[in-house]
């Protein structure tokens, strides 16, 4: 992934308030691996974790230090393959080497189970990665290969079954809202049990949405990579769905993370390229050649009404955000990158990662 990044900005900086802005993410430090933090997870109390597919870490006070709990620089887990996170001292975390869960203190990985249920679709899409899911410390679920599993024991066994599966159609991604009613994002669009499991049925209509993401009240947010241009919603468990459009550029807008805080409000992130893919390519001799363009950090915000969609000049791109209030708000960004706003996102400071902590 490309980078044009000027240098450190001191303190907090109004994004987006000019398109000449300094990138407020540094050059990663140099030696250990670069890392894109596509997942991270915070409290009101400054708890919090951030992974990466080759690393985890935890900080106990909002980023002014942070405790290794899987560094691919040193460990031998494998790669980090899904992660639940519980609350802001917990998390399940399935990687190569079997499923773990952090410790009380967070410091640690406690060893669940090394039998890991196959987690192979037919196409080689790793479900597990997508379809994880905790509701608690004990009580868990997750997709297989044509499976759907479920543990009561916080994971140390797992029992599994059969889930209809179509050519074209693998399920993709997993939301359970309480142990008896979930939906399962697969290829063509949703599908929703009310029985734990044992049965799955699609709603009519059935939205083209092959990932989203899901609140215990009932509320949704459906979307596919390939039509950035809309998003659907619902609030009754997966039952219907509501179509939106969220204003986005297929030609230029890539959507990286997603968060719904309700019905009435959710988030996309990623990043705007200056010029769409056709303006970028030139065909010369049967030979296509893309240029590189400039690009922007965007947050596009949906309030229950509408979709907005903001670019912000000091990052290239986000890659995940969450709010711990709807004040205190974390976002990670650009390459080893991670952002927090006390004012709901309008003002924002780079906290040092792990590695730079290091240093």
């Amino acid at each position: 992934m490309g980078r044009r990044v000027a240098g450190m900005a001191v303190g907090a900086v109004l994004l987006g308030a000019t398109a000449q802005a300094e990138r407020l993410v540094p050059p990663p430090p140099l030696g250990p691996y670069a890392q894109e933090y596509d997942q991270l997870y915070f409290d009101s109390s400054g708890n919090g974790f951030v992974a990466s597919r080759d690393s985890l870490f935890f900080t106990p006070s909002g980023g002014g230090s942070w405790i290794r709990i899987i560094d691919a620089t040193r460990d031998d887990y494998g790669s980090v393959r899904a992660i639940q996170f519980v609350d802001g001292h917990t998390a399940f975390v399935y990687t190569d080497t079997g499923l773990y869960i952090t410790g009380g203190s967070a410091q640690q990985l406690e060893a669940l189970t090394t039998e890991v249920p196959e987690a192979r679709a037919p196409s080689g899409h790793d479900v597990v990665r997508s379809g994880f899911f905790f509701l608690d410390r004990n009580n868990g679920f997750a997709l297989g290969s044509g499976q759907f599993l479920r543990t009561t024991d916080g994971g140390r066994t797992w029992s599994s079954q059969a889930i209809p599966v179509r050519l074209g159609d693998e399920p993709l991604q997993l939301q359970m809202f309480d142990a008896q009613r979930g939906v399962i994002f697969a290829q063509r669009g949703p599908m929703v049990t009310s029985d734990g499991g044992k049965s799955w049925r699609a709603p009519a209509p059935r939205p083209e949405v092959d990932d989203g993401r899901c609140l215990p009240n009932g509320a949704c947010i459906g979307w596919n990579e390939l039509n950035v241009a809309k998003a659907h919603f619902t609030a009754d468990y997966g039952e219907t769905w509501r179509e939106t459009d969220t204003g986005l550029d297929a030609g230029k807008d890539s959507i990286y993370g997603y968060e719904i805080l309700s019905a009435g409000s959710a988030f996309l992130v990623g990043t705007r390229e200056a010029l769409s893919m056709a303006e970028r390519s030139t065909t010369t001799g049967g030979e296509t050649v893309v240029r590189a363009s400039p690009r922007n950090g965007l947050i596009a915000r949906w309030d229950g009404a509408r979709w907005t969609a903001r670019e912000y000049p000091e990052v290239e791109v986000f890659f995940a955000i969450h709010h711990a209030t709807p004040t205190d708000v974390w976002a990670s960004a650009d390459t080893n990158g991670i952002l927090h706003s006390t004012d709901g996102g309008q003002t924002w400071k780079l906290v040092r990662d792990y590695y730079r902590a290091q240093q």
